[in-house]
């Protein structure tokens, strides 16, 4: 991975594409939840969100019949699984990335990304700064909220969809293209 700190490995001068926006809660929650649910397809993600809810409901469904039996560990057992599958994907995942924001020194910061001929310069005045080489990224994953630009498998830097013009979009994807970074998100490489 070429990776490239502080001022060397290009100048961001040059700019073909200049994105600025400061960060927010939901930007940042929508990231994560695009990072979470990479490995779905839009199909795969639509029988996810109808499947759950009914999977949800079979085991509290479950847990009363066994509860009205008298089995009431098994009841609070199915009962915890059935809670867990109605509320995992919208409720209990946005929280704990809402959290993760709160947490972070970057909630106000504002990030000014730019694409030149030869490095993508990140920059978030006061905090860092750091030059990446085309192929210093391992992957791009394109969402209809956000863009998720892979430096490794677990680690990525994202664009809101709501700061980028149809135009710039295309002049993203087309410079990662060349530089023939994938439109896909990493594999993870197993150890052998």
């Amino acid at each position: 991975m070429s990776r490239a700190g502080g001022m060397n490995g290009g100048s961001c001068n040059l700019a073909s594409v200049q994105v600025r926006f400061v960060q927010t809660e939901q930007d940042f929650v929508r990231a994560r939840t695009a990072h979470a649910w990479r490995k779905y397809g839009p199909r795969g993600r639509l029988y996810r969100r109808i499947l759950q809810p009914i999977a949800g409901a079979f085991f509290l469904a479950v847990a009363f019949y066994a509860y009205r039996r008298g089995d009431h560990g098994f009841a609070v057992l199915e009962g915890a699984y059935g809670f867990y599958a109605l509320l995992i994907a919208d409720v209990i995942a946005p929280y704990f990335h809402r959290k993760a924001f709160r947490r972070s020194r970057m909630k106000t910061a504002e990030v000014i990304l730019t694409l030149t001929d030869e490095v993508v310069c990140c920059e978030m005045p006061g905090l860092s700064e750091e030059r990446i080489q085309g192929d210093g990224f391992v992957g791009v994953l394109d969402w209809p909220e956000v863009m998720l630009l892979y430096l490794s498998p677990a680690m990525f830097l994202y664009v809101p969809k709501r700061v980028l013009s149809d135009a710039e979009h295309r002049q993203m994807l087309e410079w990662f293209g060349e530089k023939g970074v994938p439109l896909t998100y990493p594999k993870m490489s197993r150890a052998k």
